[in-house]
């Protein structure tokens, strides 16, 4: 072989090798690549890398068509090595205004889909409209007693206008009255109501009696207490007046000579006791002591009386006497002057009296 022609081919050999990108990858002459956004090529003559910037097409800045949209660069996500603008939401240019609602409505608020603020729609409330007025649930609604109904806010929705509906019941009266009591009808409402028409009077025994206006009566098995029945003003009062019977005491009086009064009401001795314990103060003294003292004694009047006696065959008088039928002693202290002691002595007294039959003297 020709020397000059291997040496001409071994020349163009060691020239002819892989060019080094800026990553350190090998690549053939004539290849293009991009490396970190640059449009490398390696020349096939030279077998040299040569890198320029990529380029990329003009951003034009678009009018977004809604206030609150805002014009945002961001990264192409289908080319990496460039950008792109999008118009996208921006919440602080939102203008978050309350829809002025009808009566009984409440505004809602909602995002509409690939919308960006908050928007308001007005929606029923769950209450009743009843005469231009809002009720609660369960609340009375009192418009509606000029026609006798009571009626109330219901749970259940009426599916036209969307708001809870009335629910009404016929107002039911008590013409029931208590005794004394007479029922009068309204002319104004729906219910009338129970007029005192006379006064009511409740025995021992839980009975009741009734008393007009005006008029006065005792109650069965009590003479004691008359009640009367008064219209003061424009209520009927019921007024009593009681009588206090007089206390008779054993020795005024034996059980079998009590009766009752022309009124019934209180009990009379009709042959009074005049033989009885009286009593007064006396002043004792005794060497010069004394001592001021209540003694008891027997005083009276009792019956006497004439008969003629079979045994005798003559008149023979008997005398009743007020003579003491019991006695006790007791002690009395008596007060003597100076340093002298005081002296202590009993004496009698008198606890019952009765009359004692004796012949009399002639």
């Amino acid at each position: 072989m020709n020397n000059n022609l291997f040496l001409n081919i071994h020349f163009h050999l060691f020239f002819i090798s892989d060019c080094i990108g800026p990553s350190g990858v090998k690549k053939n002459p004539g290849e293009t690549w991009i490396d970190n956004c640059q449009v490398c090529i390696c020349d096939e003559d030279l077998v040299k890398v040569s890198c320029s910037r990529m380029k990329c097409p003009p951003l034009n800045y678009p009018l977004c068509d809604k206030p609150w949209l805002q014009p945002y660069t961001l990264q192409d996500e289908e080319n990496q090595c460039c950008s792109k603008i999008e118009c996208r939401c921006e919440p602080s240019k939102c203008q978050y205004l309350a829809e002025s609602c009808p009566l009984g409505h409440e505004a809602i608020p909602t995002i509409s889909e690939g919308e960006c603020c908050v928007t308001f729609n007005c929606r029923p409330m769950n209450v009743c409209i009843v005469n231009g007025n809002v009720y609660q649930i369960g609340q009375t609604i009192w418009e509606e007693r000029s026609l006798c109904k009571e009626c109330s806010c219901s749970e259940i929705k009426d599916s036209k206008t969307g708001f809870n509906t009335v629910i009404c019941d016929p107002i039911l009266c008590r013409i029931e009255c208590p005794q004394g009591y007479d029922y009068e009808k309204s002319n104004n409402d729906c219910c009338g109501k129970c007029v005192q028409v006379s006064c009511a009077l409740t025995a021992a025994d839980g009975s009741i009696y009734l008393l007009e206006p005006g008029k006065s009566q005792f109650l069965p098995d009590d003479n004691c207490t008359m009640y009367t029945c008064a219209l003061i003003g424009e209520n009927l009062v019921t007024s009593s007046l009681t009588h206090i019977c007089p206390n008779l005491h054993d020795e005024e009086c034996d059980s079998d000579q009590l009766v009752k009064d022309p009124d019934g009401c209180c009990n009379i001795c009709q042959a009074p006791k005049t033989c009885r314990v009286r009593t007064n103060v006396t002043e004792i003294t005794q060497k010069g002591c004394s001592a001021n003292v209540t003694l008891s004694y027997c005083e009276g009047s009792c019956p006497s009386l004439t008969m003629f006696s079979d045994k005798s065959l003559k008149r023979e008088r008997m005398c009743g006497c007020c003579l003491e039928t019991e006695t006790t002693n007791i002690e009395i202290e008596l007060f003597c002057p100076g340093d002298t002691s005081n002296i202590k002595a009993f004496i009698t007294s008198v606890k019952n009296c009765a009359c004692t039959i004796a012949n009399c003297i002639p």
